[in-house]
């Protein structure tokens, strides 16, 4: 959101974890449809015409969401999904970064509800 009053951005989303999110901060939309795969954030960003031509600097952004549950599977998308999971599987337990001592101690514990260490 601080980024936003620099101009640099108007639409943060995030990812399927936690509660549904959807909220202004300083005019930068914040967006997370939750967790579980229950729903899904239909975003619609548009910049308006301006009188003299030329499009507004801030885009116009619309956000609905929608109940998963409401809709009936799709074999092909079942089948993508499964893939892009396989995939992401893989990465279990790939390190990510070296954690030297002087980072210790490090911790995500409890980092939908505070901040982390570091």
């Amino acid at each position: 959101a601080r980024a936003h009053a620099s101009g640099q951005l108007p639409l943060i989303v995030g990812g399927n974890d936690g509660p549904p999110i959807v909220e202004g901060v300083s005019g930068c939309h914040i967006v997370k449809p939750g967790g579980r795969g229950r729903s899904a954030a239909i975003i619609d960003v548009s910049w308006a015409a301006n009188p003299g031509g030329g499009l507004a600097d801030d885009p116009i952004v619309q956000v609905k969401l929608v109940a998963l549950g409401d809709y009936a599977p799709t074999p092909a998308l079942e089948r993508m999904a499964d893939l892009l999971a396989a995939q992401m599987r893989q990465l279990d337990g790939a390190p990510v970064a070296e954690v030297t001592p002087d980072l210790l101690p490090l911790s995500s514990e409890g980092i939908q509800s505070r901040a982390a260490t570091a």
